[in-house]
């Protein structure tokens, strides 16, 4: 198995992922990622998905 680790920053994260970081703590605000999430949802419509090789 290949694990593959990216470290983004707070804006980052935010930006490319939808996830908001609470400064003082250092840990996700799942509360505000959730809003984000859905409002990148209602912006770009849902993601695409890849299709596996053997759905090609």
């Amino acid at each position: 198995m290949i694990l593959f680790i990216e470290v983004v920053d707070a804006d980052t994260a935010h930006e490319k992922y939808g996830v908001v970081i609470d400064e003082e703590n250092l840990k996700i605000d799942t509360e505000y990622t959730e809003k984000l999430r859905k409002k990148m949802i209602e912006e770009r419509g849902p993601a695409k998905t890849i299709p596996k090789i053997r759905d090609i």
